[in-house]
């Protein structure tokens, strides 16, 4: 994994850097061997402007940035996502065989950026929260509904916000100090997440973000900001690494909660009591 950093520390960086630094840190192993030209097109931002960034990050010149990224990177730069990606070029695999190589692609390069002592830190909050409110739009919904269920079954208040416009107001005014507020906003931040995150804020409720950004404004950021990477902006945005993360908050969750076996086993036999009623 890369201990690469851009310094943050009195820096405001642009728009157009922030695409700069997020690609960086989604693909280090690629960036190395590109050119400055080749980058450029990549992110259709102009190379002078990736020159700029690159003096206002701290280096000499571009050539000096990959140099600092090359050395941060481990021994073996090329990583599994890399392998397999020379293999697909070569491998004549069929088409449904290299999407399923993609999502493994995927995963590897989460594992590099996620931050584990802030996921770790996500459970706690979880467990230790007095309600969770869970907010999901569009194709997160699913997984908002996913995290309902397996968090409900550890005998949690979970309540799921209305993703309806206006709506989502007869909701937030539940938030309490003390809740916690797991949210969805990839790539685009919905502007619903925008408005639950500054309220939960100032309700002193603690937040939770999955994000496909690394580096993000303040605004767009949650007190602990989960990293799901689900492909390039241009590509099929796949949901197979936000519902392995998901799955393993639960299991975290149920582990700082010190296994909530009580309510496990009383759902099980609550089940058994009414299996002729409504079999299993």
């Amino acid at each position: 994994m890369t201990s690469f950093q851009f310094p943050t520390e009195g820096i405001s960086y642009t728009k157009a850097e922030k695409k700069i630094i997020n690609y960086i840190y989604q693909h280090p192993s690629a960036v190395i061997f590109m050119s400055i030209q080749q980058l450029s097109e990549a992110l259709g931002i102009s190379e002078s402007t990736i020159s700029r960034f690159s003096r206002h990050a701290g280096y000499e010149d571009f050539k000096a940035l990959k140099h600092h990224l090359q050395k941060s990177l481990e021994p073996d730069v090329l990583s599994p996502a890399d392998k397999i990606s020379r293999t697909l070029h070569t491998d004549e695999a069929s088409s449904f065989k290299k999407l399923l190589q993609k999502q493994i692609e995927y995963m590897e390069d989460t594992i590099r950026q996620l931050d584990f002592s802030a996921a770790s830190e996500a459970a706690g909050l979880l467990a230790s929260a007095s309600q969770i409110h869970i907010f999901g739009k569009g194709a997160s919904r699913s997984l908002a509904q996913l995290l309902h269920f397996r968090l409900g079954r550890f005998g949690k208040s979970v309540h799921m916000i209305r993703s309806a416009g206006s709506e989502i107001f007869e909701d937030l005014i539940h938030i309490r100090s003390g809740d916690c507020v797991l949210l969805f906003g990839f790539q685009k931040v919905p502007l619903e997440v925008r408005v639950i995150l500054d309220y939960a804020k100032k309700q002193e409720a603690s937040t939770i973000l999955f994000t496909s950004q690394i580096y993000d404004s303040p605004e767009n950021r949650a007190y602990i900001n989960l990293y799901a990477y689900r492909g390039q902006p241009e590509e099929y945005h796949s949901m197979t690494v936000p519902t392995a993360l998901a799955d393993a908050l639960v299991v975290l969750t149920a582990d700082a909660m010190d296994m909530p076996v009580d309510t496990l086993n009383q759902l099980h036999q609550l089940k058994e009591s009414y299996s002729k009623e409504i079999p299993r």
